[in-house]
């Protein structure tokens, strides 16, 4: 207890943290911003706007980890501090795959499912900063980050659901090259709502340890 004291403990990695939230949310509205109103002669400014965007959040996760390695003492474990930034950075990349192939893919339209995928996921996403922001007074705020852990979980199931009837319909096609690209997209989506699970599993480790 004496050299918790005397070690005052990291208090950047909050920050990190709010930043990479930050990244989330508007990598998350800018894909239902572009599915919402779909132009495939747009396919490559997307792919451009959403790397640079990925880049940030890359670059943010480096940091963390660099931070962890030089760190004596870290605010919460480093097992959650890695799982978290991971699962933070996960949710961008994914959303970036998914822009990257609608430009190789050469995607003309999307569909409703991919619509309601990115909406939920904007709208986990910004759950998912409200919760982070908690995290640097994670003891007084220990029932507000159970709250939206709930909340999250349930939309990741929710998403489960439209990627399931989504999947149900696409197989009914009988264009097979449609079939393998539109199913590489859907996947894409629910990679990103599994991330965002992941985040909010990490936090409610975070809060199990406070108890």
């Amino acid at each position: 207890m004496v050299l918790e004291w005397l070690v005052p403990k990291e208090k950047e990695f909050y920050v990190f943290f709010e930043e990479q939230a930050k990244l989330v949310v508007e990598a998350s509205e800018k894909l239902s911003e572009i599915l919402g109103n779909y132009s495939g002669e747009k396919t490559e400014s997307y792919a451009s706007e959403m790397v640079d965007i990925e880049d940030k959040a890359r670059e943010i996760e480096t940091k963390i980890y660099a931070k962890t390695v030089k760190s004596f003492m870290t605010p919460i474990d480093t097992e959650r501090i890695i799982g978290l930034a991971k699962g933070l950075g996960k949710i961008v990349s994914k959303i970036e795959v998914f822009t990257t192939m609608c430009e190789v893919y050469g995607l003309t339209d999307t569909d409703d499912h991919m619509l309601k995928l990115g909406n939920l996921l904007k709208e986990t996403s910004l759950d998912i900063q409200k919760n982070i922001s908690y995290l640097k007074d994670a003891e007084k705020k220990k029932e507000d980050i159970k709250n939206l852990n709930e909340k999250i979980w349930a939309k990741e199931k929710k998403g489960d659901e439209i990627f399931k009837v989504a999947m149900k319909e696409l197989f009914k096609s009988s264009d097979a090259i449609r079939i393998i690209k539109i199913k590489d997209i859907y996947d894409t989506l629910e990679d990103a709502m599994d991330a965002s699970e992941k985040v909010a599993d990490e936090m409610s480790e975070i809060v199990i340890k406070l108890a």
